[in-house]
């Protein structure tokens, strides 16, 4: 009897587990508390630890997958196929849920009335009203985006379908997708009266703070032997500062494949399918500028920065003498080619991505030139090409904060974001896979 008691008792809290892993109730009857959670209690209280792999060693997302997975999950009582889960200071910050696809649905009409009941349902979350539309259609296939934004949260729902030659309906992907925008231990009222201020530094988060108001990340230091080099020791410190290698590679072969071409702009940049190849992880573009590529671009760019020359009374460039990246390296001033590149939008937009790169805890690969720009200290390579990691940045001072493979005294370097990106030629976000 007692044997009896026990199984009928673990089959309740089984049952009551299972209709705990609806994500779309949770976040409508109890959003402050999945919030909250860090990953160990996330994957406790939503099934169990073994259905869930981490997707990148800075253990920022888990991920989900139906098919390997004993306890399945679902949304408001559809079915998940596939997951996402992110985190932000070790808590839950947003999820993104591929639903998976109902075998009861064999027409548009049918679709509709599904995802017009998942709509419905998602509104009801955070009481945000109705959704904004983007309606896409390409090749007999269509894509609906709902998306709705409030104080608390961004949340989309993307929905698509196609028909063939013959009319077949074939239902697409559904895509749900919600992030919390209040960062955790901040109130709504701090939100709606935001401060110039740096954000909060959580207590176990990798990025370091100081009195003078700097906010950076300490990536181990490896000197470089040659400036040739330096691609690949930058490679080689970010895979360093996350404690892994490239798989199924050595770093003796990634230095041979990683050649750098410094004859060009163009070359300097073609290191973003370089390292994304051999280094085996996801690189991002997060700012170039194509104003040296080439011999059209630098004569156009020697228009302008010789209008800024006169304004500023300073010697004008020779065009018919100067009409190569290295040769303009030798030539210009630094007052003027910081006028020349001030564009306020694009620095603005420059800064926001790196800020949120290192609030993420992830260093930058940050290509440069050399020469023209001042630097304290001076730097050890001869003028042209560079690459560089950018670690942090102080919201006071209003300056990125980089380091260089030259040894001590070159890991926290400062320089205003105006003159940062007067040298810049691209800016990579780099994700190492697990």
């Amino acid at each position: 009897m007692k044997k009896i008691f026990i199984t009928i008792s673990l089959a309740f809290l089984f049952c009551i587990s299972l209709l705990g892993q609806d994500f779309g109730k949770s976040i409508k009857d109890d959003a402050d508390s999945l919030w909250s959670l860090s990953p160990g209690k996330f994957k406790g209280t939503f099934g169990s630890p073994e259905i869930y792999k981490w997707k990148t060693v800075l253990k920022t997302a888990l991920i989900y997958d139906s098919k390997k997975a004993k306890v399945k999950l679902s949304f408001f009582e559809h079915p998940i196929r596939k997951a996402d889960f992110r985190f932000k200071s070790k808590r839950l910050q947003g999820m993104c849920l591929t639903l998976a696809k109902p075998t009861a649905i064999s027409d548009k009409k049918t679709y509709n009335e599904y995802a017009s009941s998942l709509k419905e349902q998602i509104a009801e979350l955070g009481k945000i009203g109705s959704p904004r539309v983007m309606k896409r259609k390409s090749k007999g296939r269509y894509r609906y985006t709902y998306s709705w934004k409030s104080k608390k949260y961004y949340i989309s729902l993307k929905c698509s379908y196609s028909t063939s030659s013959k009319n077949i309906f074939k239902p697409g992907k559904i895509k749900f997708v919600i992030f919390n925008r209040i960062p955790p231990a901040v109130s709504i009222e701090k939100l709606e009266t935001p401060s110039e201020a740096a954000p909060e530094k959580a207590a176990d988060s990798n990025v370091k703070t100081n009195d003078k108001g700097d906010r950076y990340l300490e990536v181990p230091m490896i000197k470089e032997k040659s400036p040739k080099e330096c691609l690949t020791i930058c490679a080689k410190r970010i895979f360093k500062y996350y404690k892994t290698t490239p798989k199924d590679r050595t770093w003796k072969r990634i230095s041979e494949n990683l050649i750098l071409n410094a004859k060009s702009a163009r070359g300097l940049k073609r290191i973003f399918a370089s390292i994304a190849s051999e280094c085996r992880c996801k690189v991002k573009k997060m700012a170039s500028t194509s104003i040296f590529d080439g011999f059209d671009n630098i004569i156009k760019f020697v228009r302008d920065y010789n209008v800024q020359a006169v304004k500023l009374k300073k010697s004008k460039i020779d065009s018919f003498k100067v009409n190569s990246f290295n040769k303009l390296l030798k030539v210009m001033n630094e007052d003027v080619l910081v006028s020349t590149r001030n564009n306020p939008n694009e620095i603005k937009n420059f800064k926001s991505k790196v800020c949120k790169e290192i609030d993420a805890e992830k260093p930058v690969l940050w290509v440069v030139f050399l020469g023209v720009v001042k630097e304290k200290p001076e730097p050890v390579s001869p003028s042209g090409g560079r690459v560089r990691l950018i670690v942090g940045y102080n919201p006071k001072t209003n300056e990125v904060i980089y380091s260089d493979n030259w040894g001590k005294g070159h890991e926290l370097k400062k320089m205003s974001w105006e003159k940062a990106w007067a040298i810049t030629l691209n800016a990579l976000a780099v994700t190492v896979k697990k």
